[in-house]
């Protein structure tokens, strides 16, 4: 069978078929789709349906979008393996400094991007309380 990246009409029907088996009701929307497609898929079908499920984990509603996609394909960044590329929008230290203020220092930057303080724990795979408390270390190294 020709590997997933050769198939990309298939991801569609995959996506919503892993819905259809354990969470009838919810759907991919158009735009989640378009990414899920352009992804190179190095894991193939087994990777799909853990990001199906990672998406529905992550997701409120019914409907799963760019939000609930992990970042490297939620930013069309290619495969995983993939560096990130740089943007100006990009974090950056000019200067060897303590751990505890560069975290404070990434937080701060995190923090300005995200639209809320869950997304943000969601985003940094930690707790919300352990995310308050680092929140509340760095506003005191300020």
């Amino acid at each position: 069978m020709p590997a997933l990246r050769d198939r990309r009409g298939d991801i569609a029907l995959l996506s919503q078929e892993f819905l259809a088996e354990k969470h009838p009701g919810k759907r991919i929307a158009p735009a989640a789709l378009a990414r899920l497609a352009a992804h190179d898929w190095p894991g193939n079908v087994r990777e799909l349906r853990n990001v199906v499920e990672r998406m529905v984990l992550l997701a409120d509603g019914d409907v799963l979008t760019t939000e609930h996609l992990p970042p490297e394909l939620a930013q069309g960044a290619g495969t995983p393996t993939e560096p990130p590329r740089a943007s100006s929008d990009a974090f950056a230290v000019s200067e060897v400094m303590p751990l505890d203020d560069l975290l404070a220092a990434y937080l701060r930057w995190a923090a300005a991007r995200t639209a809320d303080r869950v997304s943000l724990a969601r985003a940094l795979g930690v707790s919300e309380r352990t995310l308050y408390r680092k929140l509340h270390d760095a506003r005191r190294r300020a």
